[in-house]
């Protein structure tokens, strides 16, 4: 339960009966067909990107990347990534490694000075770093709640184009895991 309370970026993963192509192919043509959130669909090798259009853009709108793999047996593994841009995860992802440096290093100075009677002002540092973390967590929540909707635009999107609800399924199993939790 506390592995789902802190995870940063929702993620899908099933087996589909159709080849990979198919199932690109099936995306492409929701894009086309029924798309009132004007999702934009980057096709590369492997993988989707859905991504909002820029003028609905802001800096918490989610992208989803949609890896899929061909199994020796038939059908597919479709993985789904939903998150922030990489651009903004990377920027999150170097902010959180310079904290927990910053803290780090706190505490062995801090640790030091103290063993030698000195004034522990490394110890400062670790308490910089630990406040400085829970506001790039508080950040992080702010995007989540602020992008519930366009993640189930997201979701929804997929399961269309698919012909599944694994994406909602997904979704409600994590909440009711989440619920029987903490009731």
């Amino acid at each position: 339960m506390f592995m789902a309370l802190i995870e940063l970026r929702p993620r899908v993963r099933f087996t589909y009966a159709e080849e990979a192509r198919r199932i690109f192919n099936r995306i492409g043509a929701q894009s086309r067909r029924n798309n009132p959130a004007r999702l934009q669909v980057e096709q590369l090798a492997d993988r989707t990107i859905l991504s909002f259009p820029p003028e609905r853009s802001e800096i918490w709108t989610p992208q989803m990347e949609v890896i899929v793999r061909a199994l020796p047996g038939g059908g597919s593994e479709v993985k789904a990534i939903i998150g922030p841009r990489s651009s903004i995860w990377m920027v999150f992802r170097i902010a959180l490694m310079a904290i927990a440096a910053l803290g780090l290093i706190g505490l062995i100075v801090g640790f030091f000075q103290w063993n030698y009677r000195d004034l522990p002002w490394g110890f400062y540092l670790a308490v910089a770093g630990l406040c400085s973390g829970l506001f790039i967590w508080f950040l992080s929540e702010e995007g989540k709640r602020r992008s519930q909707d366009e993640m189930a635009l997201l979701r929804t999107f997929m399961d269309n184009a698919l012909g599944t609800d694994q994406f909602q399924m997904s979704r409600s199993r994590k909440t009711e895991s989440l619920q029987g939790g903490m009731a």
